[in-house]
């Protein structure tokens, strides 16, 4: 498909499974990281606000660490913050997708009430996944 080569390597979930996987697609092909151990040997970040686990590889020009990949779940209106205690692992990757598998403390409490909760990945790297066709993610992904 020439279209999916002209832009840059967007995520996108592609699905979500019960069992806590995440599958992320991207728009073009990227680069495979050779080591997976590079993303899941990241320095864990937790956040008070929600529960927030972060890949910590990337320097700004201020010489701060900043977190290049973070998986956050958010609590629903009826959820207890800390009933979505987790831990996260990259398993997969190929050329146009991230497999993330997400694990909780408590599985049986994940969106169990009406408001459900929501999962969050953001890539706060636009390097971290570089496309083949050169592109890099916009700051928007």
């Amino acid at each position: 498909m020439r279209w999916k080569n002209r832009q840059p390597p967007s995520p996108y979930f592609k699905e979500l499974k019960n069992d806590g996987k995440i599958i992320i697609g991207f728009r073009s092909d990227i680069f495979v990281v050779p080591n997976l151990q590079l993303i899941n040997n990241g320095t864990v970040i937790p956040n008070e606000n929600s529960k927030k686990r972060s890949l910590a590889i990337t320097t700004n020009s201020n010489k701060q660490t900043l977190p290049a990949f973070q998986v956050e779940v958010h609590a629903g209106v009826d959820s207890n913050p800390e009933d979505l205690q987790f831990t996260w692992n990259v398993t997969k990757e190929t050329k146009d997708e991230l497999h993330v598998q997400l694990y909780f403390e408590n599985p049986l409490l994940v969106s169990v009430n009406s408001d459900k909760d929501n999962i969050t990945v953001t890539f706060n790297d636009p390097g971290l996944f570089t496309g083949m066709n050169g592109l890099l993610m916009s700051e928007q992904d």
